[in-house]
């Protein structure tokens, strides 16, 4: 929609309120986030057992209960299905249990091919819509319709989306432990390279045309497809020889981890069987 908006807005009320209107939508999803998201550092709430402070405490959920404020979009609804889903099939493939209250250690767990398992098919297609979009672009009427372009747009920002919620996901597997710095990090190289890419983009189409352009972004897109293979093929062997200095650290706050779940659900217990005496005694 945001090719589609956009020249609404610049063709009605001029290209700055395309800024304000921008301005105002990222405002409210701030907004949004702050109310509805709910603390996920592992250092404050565990494995999601524990219950945050106060502080840390959603005013939404004062409201609602402790329940889990679902904020995801159809995109990355979809996208959990089928991360969920390669996680049991990898799980059941190695003989692994899931156990979905304490979490799995995800240091012998073959996360990787889990998460990367359906990253083939959307890296495909955007590799395909990048060059047809190019294409449908430097084609002439009667060719080239609006309608071309806007479903490829489509296809392109689904299949990238797509993408991006795998490499996120996996991203916070293998950094648990500081997944916002990790994810920082991620974007502060994934916006350098954009910015890079915009500013050499005007002189590439000008020197090769706008479809050659477009099929050489999508042979780039097919590369990080060999780049999802080699990570599904040696990854575990990478990953594992860079933590072997860290291993027991690791283990050692998973220890910790699991005891702090015990307890909560141990003082859980002990509020409801008080709670119940006390009932009882009146």
């Amino acid at each position: 929609m945001g090719p589609i908006l956009g020249g609404v807005i610049g063709a009605t009320i001029g290209w700055r309120w395309i800024f304000w209107f921008l301005s105002i939508v990222s405002g409210l999803c701030l907004l949004l986030i702050i109310l509805t998201l709910p603390e996920t550092a592992r250092n404050i709430v565990g494995n999601g057992s524990i219950v945050p402070s106060p502080l840390y405490r959603l005013p939404i959920t004062d409201i609602m209960g402790n329940s889990q404020v679902r904020t995801d979009g159809p995109n990355s609804e979809v996208a959990r299905r089928i991360l969920d889903r390669n996680y049991r099939i990898t799980a059941k493939s190695h003989n692994l249990p899931v156990d979905k209250v304490r979490g799995d250690n995800l240091l012998t767990f073959p996360v990787k091919k889990a998460r990367l398992r359906s990253a083939s098919l959307p890296t495909v297609i955007a590799a395909v819509t990048f060059m047809g979009y190019g294409w449908s672009l430097h084609c002439h009427a009667p060719l080239q319709h609006l309608s071309i372009p806007l479903v490829l747009q489509f296809l392109l920002g689904l299949s990238v989306q797509m993408c991006f919620n795998i490499n996120n996901t996996l991203l916070i597997d293998i950094n648990h432990r500081t997944p916002a710095t990790a994810q920082a990090a991620s974007n502060i190289i994934r916006c350098a390279l954009a910015a890079i890419a915009v500013a050499v983009l005007e002189d590439v189409i000008g020197g090769v045309g706008i479809g050659w352009t477009f099929t050489l972004l999508g042979f780039g897109a097919l590369g990080s497809g060999v780049l999802y293979w080699m990570d599904r093929r040696w990854g575990i062997g990478w990953r594992t020889a860079s933590h072997e200095g860290h291993e027991t650290e690791e283990v050692m706050d998973i220890a910790d981890e699991e005891e702090k779940s015990r307890r909560t659900a141990e003082q859980e217990g002990c509020d409801v069987n008080g709670s119940m005496n006390a009932g009882a005694m009146k």
